[in-house]
């Protein structure tokens, strides 16, 4: 019997908190333990394995250390980039380390894992409409009577209806797989069809606000290990990754006023232990009076750390102000909430420029202008910053 694990969405370099970041690497290095301990015979990464394609070098190098180390025990890793990892206009992370020989990246054609016989083979992520098509020309066929894997970043229908996830259809995935190991979907799922096994593990830990959020509600992150033998899979078992606790408080303040509102966040604040944990205060709802710049968060956040919460997370994405414009935020992924605050605003505006009332271009631009400065004197970050916006705006 042989043994392998599933991983996905880890976002290596995700949070710009420092406690979240090494809260998040911290999550890949338990999983990397786990993988030695349990002796898997390979793992498998579904994409997202950092949060951009070129991730923070202190984390990188945390990372591969521990990718070492698990290559040293005679573990192989095979990987394709995701959404997050992959870059159009520049090499991502996943290429050099494959070149390096760290892991092997997955091609739509099998490969043969050396110890198992397995055969693996995988796509990794562009865009929808780019793997839509790559999918439709593949021609994956079973090649013997081991089994097979087939690795993707992408929701598929099956499993969500989200449109801005741009689900793709099962039925266009290659046919026949034992098992297909599925990434970018941030919820474990998992579903037989048949005789195959189609897996989400979800994130080990999490990129964002939401991620957080639904493991303080209960939601388990973690990686699958999954047994089989030569004539398929005979057995699968989640296993947790729990790097910290999470304290999610959610106020509504609707009809309240600003200060009504910061009273009742500090009374309540006042009874609860914080010590150790990271804590989430979510408010939303419309203001009788004031505006929620009234409302004095900082001293909010002050007097939670000095509980000893590792970490403060406070998202007032929903809160508005009385006189404030409506506009219907359902989105708490960040980057959705920026394309419809995009979207919106830009129904009123008109730019002698198409590109600029394409709010795609807008996020592009946006992420740019936000890549963090990293060991660069500042006339290089400056050139860096203009040319990648030149090349979004100009290509």
């Amino acid at each position: 019997m042989f043994k392998f694990a599933h991983l996905a969405d880890i976002h290596l370099g995700a949070y710009r908190d420092n406690f979240l970041k090494e809260a998040n690497l911290n999550a890949f290095l338990k999983a990397m333990d786990i993988c030695i301990q349990e002796n898997v015979d390979f793992i498998i990464i579904s994409g997202d394995l950092f949060d951009s394609n070129l991730p923070d070098i202190k984390i990188l190098n945390s990372a591969v250390k521990k990718m070492k180390e698990v290559k040293n025990n005679g573990i192989e890793i095979y990987v394709i980039y995701g959404s997050h990892d992959y870059s159009p206009v520049s090499a991502s992370m996943i290429d050099i380390l494959h070149s390096a020989g760290l892991f092997v990246k997955l091609e739509p054609n099998f490969i043969k894992d050396k110890k198992t016989k397995a055969n693996i083979a995988g796509i990794s992520a562009r865009k929808a409409i780019v793997d839509k098509q790559i999918m439709q020309e593949i021609k994956l066929q079973r090649i013997d009577e081991n089994i097979h894997i087939f690795v993707f970043h992408a929701a598929i229908d099956i499993f969500t209806t989200e449109k801005f996830l741009e689900p793709l259809p099962f039925d266009i995935f290659p046919k026949g797989m034992d098992y297909y190991a599925g990434g970018h979907l941030h919820k474990r799922d998992i579903k037989k069809i048949n005789n195959s096994l189609i897996a989400y593990p979800g994130p080990l830990f999490g990129y964002d606000y939401r991620d957080l959020e639904s493991t303080a509600k209960g939601d388990k992150k973690g990686f699958y290990i999954v047994e089989f033998d030569s004539h398929g899979i005979k057995n699968y078992r989640f296993i947790e990754i729990n790097v910290c606790e999470i304290d999610f408080i959610e106020y509504d303040a609707e009809g309240k006023s600003s200060l009504t509102v910061e009273n009742d966040l500090m009374n309540i604040l006042k009874i609860k232990s914080f010590k150790d944990k990271i804590v989430l205060l979510k408010i939303k709802g419309r203001l009788s009076s004031g505006k929620p710049g009234d409302i004095d968060f900082e001293k909010i956040r002050k007097d939670i750390l000095e509980k000893e919460a590792k970490t403060i997370y406070i998202n007032r994405n929903q809160l508005i102000g009385k006189e404030e414009e409506n506009i219907e935020i359902k989105e708490e992924n960040p980057e959705e909430i920026e394309k419809k605050i995009f979207e919106e605003f830009l129904k009123k505006i008109q730019f002698k420029n198409k590109i600029l009332s394409d709010s795609k271009t807008c996020l592009e631009l946006l992420n740019a202008i936000k890549e963090e400065n990293i060991d660069e004197k500042k006339a290089e970050y400056e050139k860096r910053i203009v040319e990648k916006a030149s090349k979004i705006l100009f290509s």
